[in-house]
């Protein structure tokens, strides 16, 4: 009775932080869309510009403290000591963007701080939801999520319909966010946590010192793969403008809604893999890994031919009838998504092997790999070409991780 009742309490837990992530993430994804159609292609590029611009900054600086907090097994440290640290983070990184965007001469300042504070908003419920992750109660999660992304959905259509601005819609999706962590996400995680907001208790500095230690690698990590995967938004803004880059972000955008579904993936089996690892069940281990990146390649094939055939009807259908012809533009990028998601089975692999380590300068050559293919053939590249020196660069980085992955298998013995 016991077994079942917790086999049934973990499976409500999943399906509804999964369906939390999923609805949430679907939601902006319908938000895009909705921009497409009823703002200027330059008023969409800027929004995208300006999440590819924070992204390098905001990811790496919350330095995964959730997945710290709910991982932690020294009792010594709390949510107020991860929650104190969140908060100067925070801090940083509004200071970070405004700084970096200064000196760098962006335009359009406004609406980069309100993104970014949006952003930072939604890592402070993140914060919240960790106070539940924690205690395996995930289903307030889903509800957060659900309640949260409905609330945007409605006002940010509500606010087109009166034909707002675009920044009075970034406004209102800042008010709603805000409104649902004051009123519903605090409270309830004080609920969970009697420490939780108990400020008196916070900014214990010994401690936020001590997680820092624990935490700063992790920036690097963060750092190269996050600026990696916003260089593309970057270099299509640079080189051929706002408006051009309202397409090229749209359709790249199909790339992570992939890797959400892929993290998903990883999620469920990436306990299995570490349980056969930690088992020293290596025959059983390499056999799954192999089986997940057979079946990832089986899937990135049917895409391909699917999108190949009908790329611009999804375009069309999605967008606007402008963006049908960059139906190329889309093969190619999946073709790039699909690699990235095969050496993605190989990352985890190697994170439940213990030699997580590696993936920074795995992640540092690749970059490099990418900044050089597009500055020696900086005069004949085009939007075109540009995704094809993406797609060698994640050639090259998936075959670092299958060297890496084969290499570290092959010092395995199962009698040690």
């Amino acid at each position: 009775m016991i077994n079942r009742k917790l086999l049934t309490k973990t499976n409500v837990n999943f399906v509804s932080i999964v369906f939390g992530n999923f609805f949430y993430y679907g939601i902006q994804y319908i938000l895009l869309i909705l921009f497409t159609k009823c703002f200027l292609q330059s008023e969409v590029g800027i929004y995208i510009y300006a999440l590819a611009f924070i992204k390098p900054i905001f990811i790496p600086l919350n330095l995964q403290l959730r997945s710290l907090f709910v991982t932690e097994t020294n009792d010594e440290f709390g949510v107020k000591d991860y929650h104190s640290l969140r908060i100067m983070s925070n801090v940083i990184t509004l200071l970070s963007v405004f700084v970096i965007a200064w000196f760098s001469s962006v335009n359009h300042m406004p609406l980069l701080l309100l993104i970014a504070t949006i952003k930072i908003i939604e890592s402070q419920s993140e914060m919240c939801h960790a106070v539940f992750q924690k205690a395996e109660d995930m289903t307030f999660i889903g509800v957060s999520k659900f309640i949260n992304g409905s609330l945007i959905l409605v006002a940010v259509t509500v606010g087109i319909y009166l034909e707002c601005s675009f920044t009075t819609i970034m406004f209102i999706w800042l008010a709603v966010s805000t409104a649902v962590l004051l009123f519903l996400d605090m409270p309830k995680a004080k609920q969970k946590d009697a420490s939780f907001l108990k400020l008196k208790s916070y900014f214990n500095f010994k401690a936020v010192k001590q997680i820092l230690r624990i935490a700063w690698p992790l920036f690097f990590l963060e750092l190269i793969m996050k600026y990696y995967e916003s260089y593309p938004n970057l270099y299509v803004e640079k080189h051929f403008g706002l408006e051009l880059l309202a397409v090229f972000g749209s359709i790249l955008y199909f790339k992570a809604i992939g890797g959400q579904i892929l993290t998903q993936v990883i999620n469920i089996v990436e306990p299995k893999l570490a349980n056969l690892f930690k088992l020293k069940d290596f025959k059983s281990f390499h056999k799954l890994v192999l089986k997940l990146v057979f079946l990832g390649a089986i899937i990135g094939v049917l895409i391909l031919i699917v999108l190949n055939y009908i790329g611009a009807f999804v375009l069309e259908i999605l967008f606007t009838s402008a963006y049908a012809e960059y139906s190329y533009l889309l093969v190619l990028i999946a073709i790039s998504s699909a690699i990235s998601y095969l050496y993605s089975f190989l990352s985890t692999a190697l994170t439940c092997m213990r030699k997580h380590q590696i993936k920074v300068p795995i992640g540092l050559l690749g970059l490099l790999c990418l900044l050089a293919l597009v500055y020696f053939n900086a005069e004949t590249t085009n939007v075109y070409t540009f995704v094809t020196y993406l797609i060698y660069t994640e050639l090259f980085i998936g075959t670092m991780f299958y060297v890496a992955y084969f290499y570290f298998l092959s010092q395995l013995k199962p009698t040690e």
